[in-house]
């Protein structure tokens, strides 16, 4: 018990320390924030002073503007008659001005159509000729109104002449278009789309007048090309301001049409610009020069991109320098063909010597045929390899181009090869000899980085050998077939004696000959295809083609094949023109013409037998059958026939050698 009651003391003791030192504390913050309570005292003192004088102000405030309210009652009583004066005032003022300006019309009209100001004459008289009708019934007005419409009939009558030339700056278009859109407004579409198509005509003779052909020593391409985009931009600028203010108020048109001219525009220049490309691809260092006409289309597009200011052109700028890049390769590509295949020329000019020269002269063309094929290999490399080389472009578009484009080469190589046989047989042969050696496509193919060119294009290739010696072999067949038709007639001029060989004779074997010696040449006999000892062809990698329409004569591409194909085919043609006289026929032919008759079957034979020396089954079973026609005969002709051909035999090899 004695604890807990000294428990209870200690915490009594405890509280009453706690209460003095809290009230302590109360009279030190009391103390320590008298100054305080004594200012905020003060402040609110003067508030209220402040809010009380207020309060005055707002009342005399109050008393002003009641004041104010009635003086203003007063004064707007006072001037309302004066302003409905001063409103009617003015209103007739504003009609006097109408009426002004409704006298003043014909001489707006006068004026504006003196300085072809067009647009301003059609807006003075629609903004004025509505009023002019409603006041027609005033005598003074009548005849304004007759003056202002003989002005418009007089101003469409010159419109109308000035838009049916051909065309003219777009200045005067969109002024005579934007004019006759607005004096006659349901016809604005029409208008719009007249004035468009004549505003191509204007950009389309600008720049034709632009690229004018480029003489080499005037200009670089580079700025050349960059003049040109300047007249075009120039050109395209001013139709678009003309064609703003014609249409763009106050109609409301859709200028999708408009736009497509500005790119059809565009697109043209560009094709224009190919045209220069293809030009440089075409002179001396073709690679530089393309390269220098790249540079001014870069130019020229920094130039077209300002028209985006009138609307968004860029689907017709975009990628310009690398398609163009694009379609100089492939220009150069068709000029590497095509300097190549000049080859051909120089082939034909040969050929066509030694075929005047009666046949001889072919020997002399192997050394040279090689001599050719390593000159032009070495020119594709090295042409190729420069295009690799063009600068200002992406080395990606450069080499993906050429794969594209490399295949040309080859097709314009063979175009030229084509080109220069039309009608010449010996140029067929010789040509269609040298591209078998060549390997072209290989050539190409080496130099491109690539396998191989496209299966098309080999095929093209190694199939244009066996064209080129079937029109040969037709050609050749066919002049035959004529000389023999002519012979048979028996309508030459007698010869002189010592000659036994009529001029028919002489062309049918001489062709021969000359077929044989220049097949010599380009395609030589490896081996005898019937001599049972010589090892046998290997028919895999042999070149055939057909003879003949029946598709049933095939032959290798060799000289005693293609010579078989010759006369297979010429026999053929003569199967029924060869007739059978066992006398002279009773048409009147002399004794002289029966005998020569047999005579030209007999140096045909001979001719293959003795001089082309050629072992043929399908040749031995012709000569065979018009052996057994000359015996059937029995005739003195037939006889003397015989008797002479050693005598022919002797003229054939004269002629052979």
């Amino acid at each position: 018990m004695a604890n807990d009651l000294g428990k209870v003391l200690s915490y009594d003791e405890m509280i009453c320390n706690r209460i003095q030192e809290n009230d302590k504390k109360l009279k030190d913050l009391v103390y320590s924030n008298y100054s305080k309570f004594i200012q905020v005292t003060e402040t609110i003192t003067k508030i209220r002073h402040s809010a009380e004088s207020f309060d005055n102000d707002l009342t005399s405030i109050s008393k002003s503007l009641s004041e104010l309210t009635s003086r203003y009652k007063n004064i707007h009583a006072n001037l309302s008659p004066l302003r409905e004066e001063l409103i009617s005032l003015h209103e007739k003022q504003q009609q006097i001005e109408q009426q002004q300006e409704f006298l003043d019309l014909p001489d707006i009209l006068r004026q504006t159509a003196s300085e072809s100001k067009w647009i301003e004459f059609a807006n003075a008289y629609t903004s004025k000729i509505d009023g002019l009708k409603k006041n027609a019934h005033i005598k003074a007005f009548a005849s304004i109104l007759a003056e202002v419409e003989g002005a418009v009939a007089r101003a469409e009558k010159a419109l109308n002449n000035a838009i049916s030339k051909e065309y003219d700056t777009p200045q005067k278009l969109g002024q005579c278009y934007g004019a006759l859109a607005r004096l006659h407004t349901n016809e604005a579409a029409v208008m719009e789309i007249n004035c468009i198509a004549k505003m191509q005509k204007y950009c389309e003779v600008v720049v034709d007048n632009s690229f004018t052909k480029k003489e080499s020593n005037v200009a670089s391409f580079s700025s050349f090309i960059s003049t040109a985009a300047t007249a075009f931009v120039n050109a395209v600028q001013s139709c678009c301001e003309a064609y703003n203010t014609a249409f763009k108020e106050p109609f409301s048109l859709d200028s999708k049409s408009f736009d497509n001219f500005v790119g059809i525009s565009i697109s043209n220049f560009y094709s224009k610009a190919n045209d220069i490309v293809s030009q440089a691809s075409s002179l001396d260092k073709p690679e530089l020069k393309v390269v220098e006409a790249l540079r001014g289309i870069s130019d020229a597009t920094g130039k077209i991109k300002n028209l985006n200011q009138y609307g968004d052109y860029n689907k017709y700028i975009e990628n310009t320098i690398e398609n163009a890049a694009r379609f100089g390769i492939k220009e150069l590509c068709k000029k590497v063909g095509l300097k190549a295949g000049s080859v051909f020329d120089t082939i034909s000019v040969d050929i066509d010597l030694c075929v005047s020269r009666g046949f001889v002269g072919f020997n002399g063309l192997a050394e040279k045929k090689q001599n050719q094929i390593d000159d032009i290999q070495k020119e594709l490399k090295d042409r190729i390899d420069a295009i690799k080389q063009i600068g200002g472009v992406y080395e990606t578009t450069i080499i993906n181009s050429l794969k594209e484009y490399g295949s040309d080469i080859l097709t314009i190589f063979l175009q030229k090869a084509e080109s220069v046989c039309e009608n010449k047989p010996f140029v067929c042969v010789a040509i269609a000899g040298w591209i078998l050696s060549a390997k072209i496509p290989e050539t190409i193919a080496i130099a491109l980085r690539i396998d191989s060119l496209a299966q098309q294009y080999t095929d093209q290739y190694n199939q244009f050998p066996e064209k080129l010696i079937k029109k040969f072999t037709d050609l050749i067949s066919e002049q035959m077939h004529s000389s023999f038709i002519e012979l048979f007639a028996m309508n030459h001029p007698p010869l002189s004696p010592s000659l036994l060989v009529r001029s028919g004779s002489l062309k049918v074997s001489s062709l021969m000959i000359g077929a044989s010696n220049i097949l010599k040449v380009y395609f030589p006999d490896n081996t005898n295809p019937f001599d049972d000892n010589t090892p046998k062809r290997d028919s895999s990698k042999t070149f055939y083609f057909d003879s003949d329409e029946s598709k049933d004569d095939l032959i290798e591409l060799e000289r005693t094949s293609i010579i078989e194909a010759i006369v297979v085919k010429t026999m053929k043609q003569l199967r029924n023109h060869i007739p059978l006289y066992t006398a002279p026929p009773p048409d009147g032919l002399t004794l002289k013409e029966f005998q020569q008759y047999h005579v030209d079957l007999m140096v045909f034979s001979n001719t293959i037998n003795e001089i082309v020396k050629i072992k043929s089954s399908k040749i031995e079973n012709y000569i065979k059958q018009i052996n057994l026609r000359l015996e059937s005969c029995c005739s003195e002709g037939a006889i003397t026939a015989t008797n002479e051909v050693s005598l022919i035999k002797e003229a054939m090899l004269k002629i052979n050698n």
